[in-house]
């Protein structure tokens, strides 16, 4: 029964994923978003797959600086809320195992209600890492 739950549960986050990429082919907001959501997805994918990996890690894989890893983390972690914790003496993240599939799991959850607020709480969040 609990496998169930979780695969209904996992149908309803790709549901959710393919609205939201129709809606990102309409609107503006979106499509600006459209890369730093991509980037944030395949970091929680990334950690999810290799446990205790660290920003360096992370970084080599994405071809990018550990600052801008470091940001995203903290982005995710605070922002969107994703149960993702840190471990010092692995020296690696990790992400709890209630955490959602995909990032449209937090809807509802992070400060943001639907698609479009999570793509300008993104896109926002873009736009700042590209000033500094």
């Amino acid at each position: 029964m609990n496998q169930v739950k979780k695969l209904k549960a996992r149908i309803k986050e790709l549901e959710d994923e393919v609205s939201f990429l129709r809606l990102c082919l309409l609107d503006t907001t979106m499509i600006k978003a459209r890369s730093a959501i991509a980037r944030l997805a395949r970091i929680v994918a990334f950690i999810r797959s290799n446990d205790f990996t660290n920003a360096t890690a992370i970084a080599a894989e994405f071809g990018t600086s550990t600052k801008t890893i470091h940001r995203d983390l903290h982005f995710l972690k605070t922002s969107l809320r994703l149960p993702l914790n840190f471990d010092a003496q692995r020296n690696g993240w990790k992400l709890d195992a209630d955490a959602p599939l995909t990032l449209f799991g937090r809807i509802g959850q992070g400060g943001f209600s639907n698609q479009k607020e999570l793509a300008e709480l993104i896109s926002a969040h873009n736009n700042k890492r590209s000033k500094t």
